[in-house]
């Protein structure tokens, strides 16, 4: 990861970028395919443009998503994260790990599943999160992720 080192006056702590995205799960405003509210979105203050890339090579398993707006990053995060990292930290929770590329196969919200599959998304997302707070010489305390309970309103 980056050799940016955290400096609590500067930077956000792992604490707050985790709550931000918890509180956008649990009132069900996160949302995978719109930038400003994916899991970076919510990381960047929901700011719109961190995110300027584009698929290339069509509807495949081989694609690339490669231009990021640096300087969105660097505003929203005081620079504590890199393109890479965005970019390493978005695979993580769409994909599982370092796949940039292949196309999300289970975030689809028609699909019946798509609660315990955005729950298992959140659950990687900051796992790979609080490493690279980590990696930069925060102290993280320990939390606990829990699944959310959405309750439907009568019309």
């Amino acid at each position: 990861m980056g050799n940016i080192k955290f400096d609590e006056n500067k930077h956000p702590k792992f604490k707050t970028q985790y709550d931000k995205i918890v509180t956008a799960y649990l009132k069900n405003e996160l949302n995978p395919w719109v930038c400003t509210n994916c899991f970076v979105g919510n990381l960047l203050n929901n700011k719109n443009g961190w995110g300027t890339g584009y698929y290339i090579g069509g509807p495949s398993e081989n694609q690339e998503m490669e231009i990021w707006n640096k300087k969105v990053i660097d505003d929203e995060s005081n620079g504590l994260y890199t393109p890479e990292e965005i970019s390493l930290i978005e695979a993580n929770f769409l994909f599982g790990g370092n796949q940039r590329g292949k196309r999300p196969s289970g975030l689809n919200p028609v699909l019946t599943d798509y609660e315990e599959t955005l729950y298992k998304a959140m659950e990687r997302g900051l796992i790979f999160l609080k490493e690279v707070h980590e990696s930069k010489g925060e102290v993280v305390e320990n939390y606990s992720f829990q699944k959310r309970e959405l309750k439907l309103e009568e019309v």
